[in-house]
């Protein structure tokens, strides 16, 4: 394949989605948005091509420099290339593209050791991300590994941002071999404390200890009412049968607020005002067994954040309060605008306010959920992240970063 072609494939592959995702991410507007998952695809077609990967890499793209980390020959890359090469990281994603395979090369540990005392951030984060590739390799020089761990200790809070990221990681990756550096890990994980790393604006500030998976954390409630699309209504019949039906809502003063038709079963349920209640799911990544247990298929999982709300019906007749919760609504689903604001006293919606129905769940207390692998070992969790943004789909990569911030904040 050459140059051309390889390029032409990676902006055919690209998506508005994915660019606006890596943006997020730090990667600068020389991308076209390719998710690791087609990337993977053009690597395996390409196989290995240690001159377009050069090629590749020359070209300045984002794209076309991840697709050269995955088909250089990692086998026969010289140090003047590898060191050529980090003097174009700027991004954390492709740093750790980048550390992915310098970690394969034959001279990995000592490029890993020149790099980690650069004043670059990206380049010091590349350094330490190839001790984590290192530390996974089943033939890790231990010694090495072990001597790295005061100097982590003792260095990583006045770290750059990304540095003290890679630290940390390198620190999981030690310690998950288990036995002596495991220990060594611990007692200098129970040294550093909590690792403070600006997510710029993936992060959503969430924390929770590892054994819990329960939130009452007010950011949580408003993130999930925000970004959940559909929510599901719970109610129970006359007869003593459940009924959940799924609807949009929006919420107004802490409360769940929803319209519908002012007939049929779910209104003539509401009139009475019963109890109810109201579940809202964001889904994360689904998390297949095989990354865990190769033939088992019990350790399949999908990871989430959701809200779950108790509390009391009602069907809405105050036309000031109708208004508002349309207008919630409408906020919610057309952030945009490009519309008149919901007023019961305009003359243009008090036909529409009196034929809709408005409903509420009156919130009488609401409990969280986030489910992200806080109660598996740290070296799963490891490896979920590098699953994760090695299949590479925008959501996978929000994915990995909610687990490493759980696990810094357990």
């Amino acid at each position: 394949m050459t140059l051309a072609q390889a390029l032409a494939a990676l902006e055919q592959a690209g998506t508005a989605q994915n660019r606006k995702i890596y943006g997020r991410h730090g990667v600068g507007p020389a991308q076209f948005g390719v998710s690791f998952a087609e990337l993977k695809k053009l690597a395996k077609s390409i196989r290995q091509d240690h001159a377009l990967a050069v090629d590749l890499w020359a070209s300045g793209n984002h794209d076309a420099r991840v697709l050269a980390t995955m088909v250089a020959d990692a086998g026969s890359i010289s140090t003047r290339e590898l060191d050529a090469w980090t003097k174009d990281l700027d991004n954390y994603v492709i740093a750790d593209a980048f550390s992915g395979l310098a970690a394969r090369s034959p001279h990995a540990a000592a490029r890993s050791a020149a790099w980690r005392g650069r004043k670059g951030e990206w380049i010091a984060a590349a350094g330490w991300n190839v001790v984590s590739g290192l530390a996974l390799q089943e033939d890790a020089d231990e010694a090495a590994l072990a001597d790295l761990i005061a100097p982590i200790a003792a260095t990583i809070h006045d770290q750059p941002n990304r540095v003290r990221h890679a630290m940390n990681q390198a620190l999981i990756s030690i310690g998950a071999r288990g036995g002596a550096l495991e220990k060594a890990a611990l007692a200098a994980a129970a040294r550093i404390g909590k690792v403070a790393v600006d997510h710029g604006e993936t992060g959503q500030g969430l924390s929770m200890r590892r054994d819990e998976l329960e939130s009452h954390d007010p950011a949580l409630f408003a993130e999930v009412v925000r970004d959940c699309a559909v929510g599901y209504l719970t109610l129970v019949t006359a007869e003593g049968q459940p009924r959940s039906i799924a609807l949009n809502f929006a919420a107004l003063d802490g409360d769940i607020v929803f319209h519908g038709a002012l007939s049929g079963e779910k209104f003539t349920l509401m009139q009475a005002g019963p109890r109810a209640g109201f579940t809202m799911v964001k889904e994360y990544s689904y998390i297949p067994s095989y990354w865990s247990a190769p033939d088992h298929a019990c350790p399949a999982t999908h990871f989430f954040k959701s809200v779950e709300i108790r509390g009391r019906a009602v069907v809405v007749d105050d036309p000031a309060y109708k208004a508002r919760a349309l207008q919630a609504l409408m906020e919610k689903m057309q952030p945009e605008g490009s519309y008149t604001a919901i007023d019961h006293t305009l003359p243009m919606y008090r036909g529409a306010l009196q034929k809709v129905g408005v409903f509420r769940v009156v919130n009488e207390g609401w409990t969280g959920k986030v489910k992200f692998g806080q109660n598996e070992p740290a070296r799963l969790r490891s490896v979920f992240v590098e699953k994760l943004r090695e299949r590479g789909t925008p959501v996978d990569l929000l994915t990995a970063d909610e687990i490493e911030r759980m696990s810094r904040s357990s």
